[in-house]
């Protein structure tokens, strides 16, 4: 069979794309009958293996978080869960699971007491956002060069364009206003550790002010050593936790 010779690097770029996306279907399979199966430790082995190759998936995230759940690992199932809420944050199956896991780790819930605003603010993810930007841009570029083209059939239309293109400028502000808003999502972290000491000073030794549950979610405010200095989402505690007991949701670099 023959090919033109344009044809060699698409064909060729496909046969590898399909026999990539086939071999990560298998392992996700494999890892997927391995959870069902009871087998969490090893289902989480594979999941982790399949983040390590393809990086953030949703569904990778969503069942590696159940299979820590399944564990008893809440700090790491939340990690998990947190991770696949920044790329689909109205999956009602994640946000039930989320409820879930902070009732078992007797973790107090925090959306219900956020106001109006907050929620709002939080429906849609940052990457859907920036998309929505993009989009945007292009449409006031195709509207602007439509309305005001010389011998334009539709000119009766301009008036209608420049108000489209004006809330579309308006969308655009929102957005990046909400991108610029969430910007400390890069140093919020959740505790891996079983009753994380928060403590007075960046220390070992140091006083414990409170114990932290695993699954707990901080906001890391500096960092100085072995410690981070962090505050404890919807409350006014802050205090030193060690690094190893915690990890970013959206990882450093």
């Amino acid at each position: 069979m023959k090919f033109p010779i344009p044809w060699f690097p698409a064909f060729f770029l496909w046969l590898f794309a399909t026999t990539i996306l086939a071999g990560e279907s298998r392992v996700f399979e494999r890892a997927h009958q391995l959870a069902l199966s009871g087998d969490h430790i090893h289902a989480v082995q594979e999941y982790r293996g399949l983040l390590s190759e393809q990086g953030p998936s949703f569904t990778v995230l969503y069942n590696l978080g159940g299979s820590y759940a399944a564990l008893g690992d809440h700090g790491n199932a939340m990690l998990c869960y947190e991770r696949a809420r920044l790329l689909s944050p109205r999956d009602p199956d994640l946000l039930g699971n989320i409820e879930l896991t902070r009732k078992a780790a007797k973790i107090p819930a925090i959306d219900s007491t956020k106001p109006p605003f907050q929620q709002l603010l939080h429906f849609f993810s940052r990457n859907e956002l920036s998309l929505g930007i993009m989009v945007l841009a292009a449409l006031i570029v195709l509207m602007s060069s439509f309305a005001f083209m010389p011998r334009s059939p539709r000119r009766g239309l301009r008036p209608l364009l420049l108000v489209c293109s004006t809330v579309a400028l308006l969308l655009i502000a929102l957005s990046a206003c909400a991108i610029f808003v969430r910007k400390s999502e890069d140093d919020l972290a959740v505790i891996l550790a079983k009753d994380c000491s928060l403590r007075l000073s960046p220390f070992a030794k140091a006083d414990v002010l409170t114990t932290c549950e695993a699954g707990r979610m901080v906001l890391i405010e500096s960092v100085r050593g072995d410690f981070s200095y962090v505050h404890l989402v919807d409350t006014e505690l802050r205090g030193w936790v060690g690094n190893g007991e915690l990890e970013r949701i959206i990882p450093a670099g």
